[in-house]
C-alpha cells in the first residue's frame, strides 16, 4: 500500500527535493500540492498529476493524503496546526 502525500509549498526546496523524491519512492503517491501562488501549483500539480490547493487548510480538509510535507516555514507552522 502506498503512501499518499500532500505538500505544502512548491517552491525551490519543494521543486528541487520533496518533489522529486516522492514521486521517485514507488511506494508513495504525490496527491495534493499547496501553495498560495496559483499558477506554480497548477503547473506542478498538472505536471505531476496530483490535485492543486492554493489554500494549505483545504488540502488537509480533503484527507486524500495520509501525509503532509512542508519544505519550508508556512503559516501552518507559525500557528502550530498539527497536520497528523
Amino acid at each position: 500500500m502506498s503512501v499518499k502525500y500532500g505538500i505544502i509549498g512548491c517552491g525551490a526546496i519543494a521543486q528541487r527535493r520533496h518533489i522529486p523524491e516522492c514521486i521517485a519512492n514507488p511506494d508513495s503517491k504525490l496527491v495534493g500540492l499547496a501553495d498560495p501562488v496559483k499558477e506554480r501549483v497548477e503547473e506542478l500539480a498538472a505536471k505531476y498529476g496530483a490535485k492543486a490547493y492554493t489554500d494549505y487548510k483545504e488540502m488537509l480538509k480533503d484527507r486524500t493524503s495520509t501525509r503532509s510535507s512542508s519544505p519550508g516555514p508556512t503559516a501552518c507552522m507559525r500557528s502550530r496546526v498539527s497536520t497528523r
